[in-house]
């Protein structure tokens, strides 16, 4: 690890969002491994634990070559034999920010998988589970629709399965069959519904076996809960959750909760708390859950819009609003502010979206955290263009173009204000383009 120089990015930073937007993050934690002239050699994913992340270290430095060169190799050379090390750095980094066609993601990734010596076996798990998630999140929509699985995924459906029925293979292959998104599970119900019961059994014998292994933090053991009531209602294809299914559940959080933390550890612990209730549809144990958080938190803001979704999910719409706005009011740093105020903009859009001069005002301070240099980068950048297209939709059904025109009118001055070296400078009014 001497052979690195860390360099921490804190997303509310001067120039913080600018440098995440030439780099590709925009989530946290996001670890980018690069050369010196800052070419990108790995990407390794959040809730990896800890001696994954020094293991892909290591591999960053016996292979120089960036990680989607490497890839592509594989394909271009596919009789080449390929060295243990190269499986590893592509089974063990993150490729959620894969700027490419995601089919083309999952194939690429399998045919690695297959081209991967017989002997490293956890890597060619791992890329062929990957390969599984995004084939699978592709499928999904057209198998909704009534179209056919084609046979890549039906082979992907099946290893996957032969993969979890081997208890030592399923916990080698680490985080990746944890982090199986519901696309996945989904698809397996409609392309193999007779196999659903068996695939949730050694399902299920996974998460048990994460929730019981010491060497995963505890905030991952406890996720497994909200991960086992989540794949039994993907399953049935019900949002009932089966009762030894919650009871299972509701032991798990009770135990963790139980325990002693520090203040960042327990904020951990709370976030999968949080997951595991909103999942059960417990909004009032959630609720309790959250309010007693905001009272031991040095940031209690980042929990208020999750009781504003509660509120919300109850139809209480103006105590909704007041907690996205007072989310917005404590928030700090000038990315976090634009990400809460982004929050409450939207959240009046659709639950008061008669109250024209609220939203106005509203949207107006909003747009004015981003005045400054460095502030239109990556995922602020994201979210301006999400808040335009929806006051878009929302002027043109509540006959809000006179709303739209002080919107605009405020943005181009913000436009005008930034520094000519100020690479968002160009292009800046089109990223508020509304129809003002």
């Amino acid at each position: 690890l001497k052979q690195f120089i860390p360099v921490y990015l804190d997303g509310d930073a001067p120039g913080a969002q600018r440098i995440a937007e030439q780099f590709r993050v925009q989530g946290y934690p996001s670890v980018v491994v690069l050369t010196p002239d800052r070419r990108e050699l790995a990407r390794i994913s959040g809730g990896s634990d800890l001696a994954s992340y020094a293991e892909v270290l290591e591999l960053a430095l016996e292979n120089t070559h960036p990680v989607e060169e490497l890839l592509g190799q594989f394909a271009v050379a596919p009789s080449r034999a390929r060295r243990d090390v190269e499986c590893r750095r592509l089974a063990w980094n993150d490729w959620s920010m894969w700027a490419g066609d995601q089919a083309a993601l999952a194939a690429a990734l399998r045919a690695a998988a297959q081209r991967c010596p017989a002997g490293a076996r956890a890597e060619r798990d791992r890329l062929t589970v990957l390969a599984a998630d995004l084939a699978a999140t592709v499928a999904r929509p057209r198998l909704e629709q009534g179209g056919e699985a084609d046979a890549a995924l039906l082979s992907l459906v099946r290893e996957v399965e032969a993969l979890l029925a081997d208890a030592e293979r399923s916990r080698a292959a680490g985080n990746a069959l944890m982090y199986m998104g519901e696309d996945f599970l989904v698809v397996a119900r409609r392309v193999a519904p007779a196999r659903v019961p068996e695939l949730q059994r050694r399902y299920f014998a996974l998460l048990d076996a994460v929730e019981e292994d010491p060497r995963q933090s505890d905030t991952i053991r406890l996720l497994s809960a909200a991960r086992r009531v989540q794949a039994a209602k993907a399953l049935s294809g019900s949002e009932a959750v089966p009762a030894e299914v919650e009871s299972r559940a509701r032991a798990t959080l009770d135990a963790f909760l139980a325990r002693e933390y520090d203040a960042n550890a327990r904020a951990g612990i709370v976030n999968s708390a949080s997951w595991v209730l909103y999942e059960l549809g417990d909004d009032e144990a959630l609720r309790a859950l959250l309010l007693e958080q905001m009272g031991r938190s040095r940031t209690p803001y980042y929990y208020m819009p999750d009781m504003a979704d509660i509120e919300e999910r109850a139809g209480n719409h103006e105590a909704a609003l007041e907690w996205l706005e007072r989310g917005y009011r404590e928030s700090r740093g000038p990315a976090t502010r634009f990400q809460w105020g982004s929050m409450y903009v939207d959240g009046l859009l659709r639950m008061a979206p008669a109250d024209h001069a609220r939203i106005r005002a509203a949207v107006l301070e909003v747009i004015g955290e981003l005045d400054g240099p460095d502030r239109l980068h990556a995922r602020t950048r994201v979210r301006l263009e999400k808040l335009a297209a929806a006051l878009d939709e929302w002027a043109a059904k509540q006959d809000g173009r006179t709303v739209l025109a002080a919107i605009g009118q405020r943005w181009r001055s913000i436009c005008a204000g930034l520094p000519e070296e100020d690479p968002a400078r160009e292009g800046c009014a089109g990223l508020l383009d509304i129809a003002g």
